[in-house]
């Protein structure tokens, strides 16, 4: 195989429950990114006459955009987009002054970036991360998606690019 494309892409998400870690492919996902960049530290002394650094601190982030899709409009099942905006925005604790300003916190999940390249394990590279922002989006003529921002927790996980 030579080039990939978007057909070769996946997105998979594990979410934490009271049954446990579920793992799901997002069923409907139109785009992925990532990027990974690392700051670098000054270590130029008096004398140098060029500037030196070193390695610093690596961050990763990215986000997809998934179409709001379910299998069952009843039940809501296999809906990715439902799951990562709940991962991030929680209702508030009741409607008083005080518990207004108070709800759960924000869930971390587990993101799979796979290119299926025709093995069983394909490429991938998988972060833990945090959901940092969600954008809904609505338009004539459009299908209802979700774009989501994410931020590594430390390194991958695993890679096999």
């Amino acid at each position: 195989m030579g080039y990939y494309s978007g057909q070769h892409g996946r997105l998979v998400y594990t979410t934490v429950g009271l049954g446990g870690q579920t793992t799901k492919t997002v069923a409907a996902v139109r785009n992925w990114t990532f990027s990974s960049s690392m700051s670098t530290l000054d270590v130029t002394t008096l004398g140098d006459t060029d500037r030196r650094s070193t390695n610093g601190l690596r961050s990763h982030k990215g986000q997809c955009q998934i179409f709001y899709w379910t299998d069952n409009v009843n039940t809501n099942s296999n809906n990715a987009a439902s799951e990562f905006v709940g991962m991030l925005l929680k209702t508030s604790k009741g409607v008083t002054d005080e518990e207004i300003g108070r709800a759960d916190q924000a869930e971390e999940t587990s993101l799979q970036f796979k290119i299926e390249d025709g093995t069983s394990a394909g490429r991938l590279v998988v972060f833990r991360a945090r959901i940092t922002g969600v954008a809904m989006t609505m338009a004539v003529g459009e299908v209802l998606s979700a774009n989501i921002n994410w931020e590594a927790i430390g390194a991958p996980t695993q890679m096999t690019l």
